[in-house]
């Protein structure tokens, strides 16, 4: 007899505490990680527990991801052995750049720190190059000129923010402005291939996503940091800039233990220019002449204003009607796909995608454990009414057909035109039974004083489902041969008939 009470529940709430823990481990990672990256954000800047938690907190990083890499698939790891590369190139130049800030009193710029650092750009663009060309083998022209758009736009910021006040700095040894005018350049760099990714994905996943964010807080630091840099204000950096770092590095194990990191890689269909890619044409066409129009507008009577504020009106309307123009191409588009789908006649899915449909079901049944029962539809001696009454009557014939039946039908099952007087019906989740009562009603329903014969089959637990189909027409057969106006289900072993 079992027994169920305190004493008994004890022995048993460990195992089910870790279960629940394993199975919930990945969000559990991703709330520490943002409560590291808010007490971070509340300690006082340059405190001791303040260093130590982003180190402590960063090497759990470095050996969380080598963990998540070593579990993967020989053939998912070269990009995350790059990405893994540049984490760890990262926080070893966080560790020196500290050791010589804190430890030595030193000034940690141009240190060792710096080799650490420019490594591990080469590490990133390592990474994501390789990301590119698995996920998008060959060569798209369009994708190339948007990224080449959109990087020149961010070269301009980067120019315009870091490295033109960098350039000026004449006091500069030559050796710390070429190290300093690096950090920027190899930014732009970075980010370009980031473009280059993000402009051929047609669908964002959680792995993409988590990588774009990480990469995305790391270059908003970096570029921060070196903004204040070339002012000569870094020790007033703000304190989210760390936090930001801290961030990148742990979105970026985020990324690697998701549960779409082993498949990253897979190849993807390029996507076309949508209104997504167009806002970020746009934003890219209006950054040149915004800062022109933000450098010129205190030079009163200067006619450099008015060219920015109309080259900027200019690309607006432009990037307007090309807006226009691509949302009349979608529907263009969503209309042809809708008409390729469905039967020109009967308004029902033709063929083809009763062929899609067929694939999907079988599938999505069989996945679910659920029964699925397929039936083909005959209009009986069609070809003597049509020579009858005519065929404008006989199309109407098959119109009406098609509506009685599809009125009789719950949405979720398919009801499509097989080809000429022949039709085709899927019925997930009904048995031979349930189904043979639901196609007897459609029979019923049969408009007029024409009849209908239909054969059915229940596909029997891993059996083709072009065998089940196969049956069904079988069945069809037999309710020709017993007479016409009956459904009949093809069992395994025998042929039942109901009328």
């Amino acid at each position: 007899m079992d027994h169920f009470g305190p004493a008994s529940a004890r022995p048993g709430s460990p195992p089910r505490l870790l279960q629940v823990v394993a199975r919930h481990r990945w969000a559990m990672g991703v709330w520490l990680g943002g409560v590291a990256c808010l007490v971070v954000m509340l300690l006082p800047v340059g405190s001791t527990e303040r260093v130590m938690l982003i180190h402590a907190t960063s090497f759990v990083a470095v050996v969380v991801f080598l963990i998540a890499i070593l579990r993967m698939p020989r053939a998912a790891r070269v990009v995350w052995w790059w990405l893994w590369a540049f984490l760890v190139l990262t926080v070893a130049g966080d560790a020196v750049y500290d050791m010589y800030l804190y430890y030595f009193d030193k000034e940690p710029f141009p240190s060792p720190a710096d080799v650490l650092y420019l490594a591990s750009y080469g590490a990133l663009v390592s990474a994501l190059v390789v990301l590119v060309r698995r996920r998008q083998p060959g060569h798209n022209r369009e994708t190339w000129v948007d990224t080449a758009v959109m990087t020149v736009a961010a070269g301009c910021v980067v120019a315009t923010v870091v490295i033109m006040p960098m350039l000026t700095d004449s006091a500069a040894p030559l050796v710390t402005t070429l190290i300093a005018l690096a950090y920027p350049l190899l930014d732009v760099i970075a980010l370009s291939v980031l473009i280059r990714m993000l402009v051929g994905v047609d669908k964002m996943n959680r792995t993409l996503g988590l990588l774009t964010v990480s990469l995305a807080c790391m270059l908003t630091a970096d570029l921060v940091f070196q903004s204040l840099a070339a002012q000569g204000v870094v020790a007033d950096a703000p304190a989210w800039v760390d936090v930001l770092f801290l961030a990148s590095s742990l979105l970026l194990t985020a990324a690697a233990t998701s549960r779409g990191a082993r498949t990253i890689t897979r190849p993807s269909p390029t996507s076309h220019r949508t209104k997504a890619r167009l806002v970020g044409l746009a934003v890219a066409a209006l950054t040149a002449p915004t800062l022109l129009a933000f450098s010129v507008w205190s030079e009163v009577g200067s006619g450099a204003r008015l060219l920015a504020v109309a080259s900027i009106a200019v690309i607006l309307l432009i990037l307007w009607g090309a807006l226009m123009l691509i949302s009349m191409v979608e529907e263009q588009a969503a209309l042809l796909a809708e008409l390729a789908r469905k039967d020109s006649l009967t308004g029902l899915p033709n063929r083809r995608t009763w062929d899609f449909e067929l694939d999907r079901m079988a599938v999505r049944t069989a996945d679910r454990d659920v029964p699925l029962t397929v039936a083909m539809l005959d209009l009986d001696h069609f070809k003597a009414y049509n020579d009858r009454h005519g065929h404008p009557a006989g199309d109407t014939l098959l119109s009406d057909c098609a509506r009685a039946w599809r009125s009789c039908l719950d949405p979720h099952l398919v009801l499509a035109r097989y080809g000429g007087e022949e039709f085709a019906a899927l019925l997930p989740d009904l048995t031979l039974e349930g189904a043979s009562s639901v196609l007897n009603q459609l029979r019923l329903a049969t408009p007029g004083e024409q009849t209908v014969s239909i054969g059915c089959a229940q596909r029997v637990p891993g059996e083709p489902i072009e065998q089940t189909l196969h049956r069904a027409d079988l069945a069809l057969y037999q309710a020709k041969a017993s007479g016409r106006d009956i459904v009949v289900g093809y069992e395994w072993d025998e042929v039942e008939v109901r009328g």
